[in-house]
């Protein structure tokens, strides 16, 4: 990043561009990261084996927020946005076998990192906020 940022020393507007991508990748990055972890330390329990939905929800999302980095355009983050909305109903759809408590809750972890990678894909200040995702009367921003 700093090597691009030098190279564009003389074009702000690029290095702007560059810092609203640096961003918006290291925000959802981080999320990924946090997920894969919480994966890795799942307990050994029916409820977080592979097949369960929200498992494979998830994958479905990752494969989408690839598309999207490799070709941003409106189609890509459409169906990553509704990928990550498929995934926070699928994980808000799951038992919870244990305390519902966010420290002991998998579940209540997963969620609020879905809910930063949604909130991400959403900014209005995301390089991302140009393919058009629409605005309700209120501001907020919705997948259309």
């Amino acid at each position: 990043m700093h090597q691009a940022y030098g190279l564009a020393s003389s074009k702000p507007l690029v290095q702007r561009e560059l810092l609203r991508w640096m961003f918006v990748v290291l925000e959802i990055g981080h999320a990924i990261i946090e997920l894969r972890r919480e994966q890795a330390i799942l307990p050994i329990h029916p409820a977080y084996a592979e097949y369960q939905p929200w498992r494979i929800a998830l994958r479905v999302m990752g494969r989408a927020l690839v598309r999207l980095f490799i070709q941003p355009d409106a189609v890509n983050l459409q169906r990553c946005l509704s990928a990550v909305d498929q995934a926070i109903k699928r994980v808000q759809d799951a038992d919870e076998p244990f305390a519902s408590h966010f420290d002991t809750s998998v579940l209540r972890r997963v969620k609020s990192y879905l809910h930063f990678i949604r909130t991400s894909l959403l900014d209005p200040q995301s390089p991302l906020a140009v393919y058009g995702v629409e605005r309700t009367a209120s501001g907020v921003a919705h997948a259309a």
